[in-house]
């Protein structure tokens, strides 16, 4: 399915299940009950998969240039600030009604504001530090200028070419990235750690890259894998990063956090794999439509649903399964209903879009 002529839905029923995921990764961290650490290391499949899905329609451009790499970085990166400026004034306002002390406060506090938002350290309520996510994404289309003025426009729209091109430029990053996993589970540690997330960008660059390889991936393992035997392999794969992840946290101490393991290869190759099935499954109409409301939601349900968490851990706690289950089905409801209200009012409508 070209996604220049009709809607790929596929791509819908992926951004749609990263985006659960992504209410996952925030609502079943922090215990060791099984049905809750089982949910927490699966749900690491949602940020390569939105790095993926983006990657998929950017990359199949016949030609890339600069003006529209510019436009989607500065587009992502007013959309931050149309949320972390109006929280950091609201703050301000609220301290100041409960006379709080605002020596703290100066010239440089909205620019440090900002920055530590866009850096995935959240400020102010704490609310913002997935704005991350959108910086992150602005930084991957200002690296794609050069590699469009330098290489992917030399294939002239060619699918084989662009594909070996990509492959290329993928494989070094991919290399990269596991040389630096590999020294982590070495010394105990995340050396991811030592970088923002933000700037972590050989990790987001290489699963935006693998997004432009998936259609041809795709094509093949249709072509080749029958579904009665991919959906056993994916199934494998997932257990085999419960099992792996599992031991590196609770027996070598390895951190306990998804973004530690992205680069790690037994990682990506659930994540493919699950993103290729994906891809494959027949869609009814009924899911069509489903898909169709849901997934241009998806945005709108990531940017809401921490504000939504911080003010549901006021008189709730994450202490266990049930509770954490709760936690997501509020989340989830909540943020949905909130994007939709927003999408549908003039001027608020690009809080939750591009």
């Amino acid at each position: 399915m070209s996604p220049a002529s009709t809607r790929n839905y596929n791509i819908d029923l992926v951004k749609s299940l990263a985006c659960l995921m992504v209410i996952g990764l925030h609502s079943f961290h922090g215990t060791r009950a099984f049905l809750s650490r089982t949910a927490y290391l699966l749900c690491g499949f949602s940020i390569p998969a939105f790095f993926m899905s983006t990657g998929w329609f950017v990359l199949q451009k016949d030609r890339g240039d600069s003006s529209y790499c510019l436009k989607k970085a500065r587009a992502l990166v007013r959309l931050g600030l149309l949320w972390i400026v109006p929280e950091f004034f609201l703050v301000l306002l609220v301290r100041l009604a409960k006379g709080a002390d605002l020596s703290s406060y100066g010239l440089l506090s909205l620019p440090r504001a900002i920055a530590v938002s866009f850096l995935n350290h959240g400020s102010l309520w704490d609310c913002v530090w997935h704005m991350w996510y959108l910086a992150a994404s602005a930084l991957v289309f200002l690296l794609l200028i050069p590699l469009f003025g330098t290489w992917l426009n030399r294939t002239d729209g060619r699918s084989g070419a662009r594909f070996r091109m990509l492959l290329r430029i993928w494989i070094p990053l991919a290399l990269a990235g596991v040389l630096l996993q590999l020294v982590s589970y070495l010394i105990g540690e995340p050396l991811a750690a030592s970088f923002y997330e933000t700037l972590r960008v050989w990790t987001w660059l290489q699963y935006f890259l693998l997004g432009g390889l998936m259609p041809r991936v795709c094509r093949i393992v249709k072509r080749k894998v029958p579904f009665l035997l991919h959906l056993p392999a994916a199934l494998l794969l997932a257990g085999a990063v419960l099992v792996q992840q599992n031991l590196l946290i609770h027996r070598m101490g390895f951190a306990d956090a998804a973004e530690y393991f992205y680069d790690d290869p037994l990682m990506a190759a659930y994540v493919v794999c699950l993103f290729a099935l994906l891809m494959r499954i027949p869609l009814g109409a009924g899911m069509e439509r489903a898909l169709s409301f849901f997934s241009p939601l998806t945005l709108g349900i990531y940017l809401i649903h921490p504000f939504i968490r911080k003010v549901y851990l006021i008189s709730h706690s994450l202490s266990g399964a049930r509770s954490q289950c709760l936690c997501f089905a509020v989340l989830l409801l909540g943020s949905s209903i909130l994007a939709f209200v927003l999408s549908k009012i003039p001027y608020l409508k690009k809080l939750v879009s591009l």
